[in-house]
């Protein structure tokens, strides 16, 4: 077989990067144009060692490997016969998953979360209950001459964010790339993103509402007597309030260091009231691929983002009750369907050590912290890679994520398996 280069559209993280191009010989991605170190990884690690191929039971801590047909039916027995099965993830993988998922809790009348719980779910709720549409990261490209990076590393996060969008491209009113535009970060410490920025400003954790109030007070004239605010001295705030007033089109990229802790909710009344007073713009960065397609299910076929039971046969929204890390410290569930993620390895240590002890049935296609641990693993393609998928990028727009290179013989998409499981309940 030749080589073939072809461009896709990139599922690696929320950009969903429309540029990336990818030469495949005998069904192998062996080399990428305009792909992040992030996307390469996940390009490249399809055929790796780590790569789950057949379905698999652990009995008296030795694995068995088992048929699909046998994996479906041991998980619908799983399932139905626990009284609080939990259904999580879905946020990296396509928006069919998760509508399958929603019908399987339905079906179980049980309990549905996706990553958001843990990580910026509580900003994108802020956010549509202000209404407040996100920019398209074009106009931000075009016209955007502040550039600010709340508790948000996107170094790591989103590799491309600014050579692609937010930084360096010229175009548009933007006719100097960073010339042209202001670089701001905003966190507890230094981060790698800092080393693109003009000003960058460490606030004491726990203390960003401080610095908001502080900015809300300054624009409505009021007179600040502190020499410090939040660890930052008047001086450098009073320079802060300055660019963003001088600024005309201004964005707050917003991240996981924002929204962390139980002030969360605060936090964001603070920041959309100073938003919408100066008029700026507000755009979460989440690592996950598909958190706004989960987002957009989700409030489509439930009303709800994630936290959502179905134990009294309607779904029912409580972040305080029905998210993984409150159903696992109040004891609430008794198995676990999880879906293309390692909550092991993310949640807190007590929380992970409490969810590993109940079965788990893992649907994923590589190995990870949680498949170790899991009753049951079952395979999937990698979607986006091995199917066709459909993806939301973080400013809301739709895009359809194709395959690339085939997938090893015999193995399921994520939402066949689901449907399976559903059909055999």
């Amino acid at each position: 077989m030749t080589d073939n280069k072809k461009r896709f559209i990139c599922g690696g993280c929320s950009l969903l990067c429309d540029d990336v191009e990818f030469i495949v010989k005998n069904n192998k991605v062996i080399d990428t144009y305009n792909c992040c170190g992030r996307a390469n990884e996940n390009y490249k690690c399809h055929d790796s060692e780590n790569r789950i191929l057949k379905p698999f039971i652990r009995e008296n801590d030795t694995k068995k490997e088992i048929s699909y047909e046998e994996a479906i039916e041991k998980a619908k027995d799983i399932l139905s016969n626990a009284k609080n099965p939990l259904i999580y993830g879905f946020t990296n993988t396509g928006c069919e998953e998760i509508f399958q998922g929603i019908i399987l809790a339905r079906k179980l009348n049980t309990y549905i979360d996706t990553q958001q719980s843990t990580c910026l779910g509580v900003l994108n709720n802020k956010l549509k209950e202000y209404k407040i549409r996100p920019i398209k990261l074009e106009k931000i490209k075009k016209k955007t001459d502040l550039i600010i990076f709340w508790g948000s590393n996107v170094s790591d996060l989103h590799l491309r964010l600014a050579s692609k969008y937010a930084v360096f491209p010229r175009t548009g009113q933007i006719q100097q790339g960073k010339e042209s535009r202001t670089v701001v970060t905003i966190d507890i410490r230094p981060t790698p993103t800092e080393k693109i920025a003009d000003e960058a400003y460490y606030v004491e954790p726990g203390k960003d509402k401080e610095l908001i109030d502080a900015l809300l007070e300054l624009n409505q004239g009021k007179r600040i007597k502190d020499k410090k605010i939040a660890g930052i001295s008047l001086k450098k705030v009073k320079d802060f309030y300055e660019l963003l007033q001088d600024s005309e089109n201004k964005i707050i990229f917003i991240g996981p260091g924002l929204t962390a802790g139980n002030e969360g909710y605060k936090v964001l009344d603070s920041l959309v009231k100073l938003a919408n007073e100066m008029n700026i713009d507000l755009l979460a960065t989440t690592s996950d691929a598909n958190t706004y397609g989960c987002d957009i299910i989700m409030r489509t076929m439930t009303k709800y983002p994630f936290a959502v039971s179905y134990k009294n046969d309607s779904p029912e929204f409580n972040i305080s009750k029905f998210d993984i890390t409150k159903l696992i410290a109040n004891n609430e569930i008794d198995a676990a369907l999880i879906v293309n993620a390692d909550p092991l390895a993310r949640l807190p240590f007590q929380a992970a050590k409490k969810l590993a002890s109940i079965p788990m049935i893992v649907i994923d296609h590589h190995n990870t912290l949680t498949t170790d641990l899991a009753k049951m693993v079952i395979p999937m393609k990698m979607t986006g890679v091995e199917i066709e998928g459909t993806f939301v990028r973080m400013d809301g727009r739709i895009r359809v994520v194709d395959k690339i290179i085939d997938p090893p013989e015999g193995i399921l998409s994520g939402a066949e398996i689901i449907k399976k499981i559903q059909n055999s309940v």
